[in-house]
């Protein structure tokens, strides 16, 4: 069960143009970061979490951020069939309650502030471009983005290595 729209506080702005999901709402909406939750299934308990506090999407924290929808089996890489496989065989894993009706993911941080003229005419170019786009080139993209991500890990898990380090040799000595 997704988080219930009345705990997310939404921006007035109308993203319906651009498409809705077979549930009736937009495909695109901005949020307040703040106000989106997660339930984190960890030793058989559900607990209620932030959802954007890891890595790229800790920077969303106290700003509106755009969120596109998708399908359940793309959120997850997995159908309920296969979701409910995994979760039996890691039990003590830590997971995201299933999406019945898909999830928003993160799309776009705005650090400054809304600016609705602006987003919609993004969105035109954006849905325009994927619109021209061969299946070749959107593999690549889509390729390019996940190598990124996973430098930044990379990236970041390096910083907390360091800083480990460092930390025990001060209090080593």
């Amino acid at each position: 069960m997704s988080q219930p729209l009345y705990e997310i506080t939404r921006h007035p702005v109308d993203l319906s143009e651009f498409g809705v999901n077979p549930y009736g709402s937009s495909i695109y909406r901005v949020v307040w970061a703040d106000s989106r939750m997660v339930k984190v299934l960890h030793q058989g308990k559900f607990k209620t979490l932030p959802r954007y506090v890891h890595g790229d999407e800790a920077a969303a924290k106290g700003n509106w951020v755009l969120e596109k929808w998708a399908p359940s089996d793309v959120v997850l890489g997995m159908t309920r069939e296969q979701y409910a496989q995994f979760l039996t065989t890691f039990p003590n894993s830590a997971a995201e309650e299933y999406p019945e009706r898909g999830e928003y993911e993160l799309k776009y941080v705005f650090a400054r502030g809304v600016d609705e003229a602006g987003l919609k005419l993004s969105l035109r170019q954006h849905e325009f471009e994927l619109r021209t786009m061969t299946n070749d080139d959107r593999k690549q993209a889509v390729v390019a983005e996940e190598e990124l991500k996973d430098k930044a890990k990379d990236v970041a898990f390096d910083e907390l290595y360091m800083q480990a380090k460092e930390e025990s040799l001060t209090h080593a000595t």
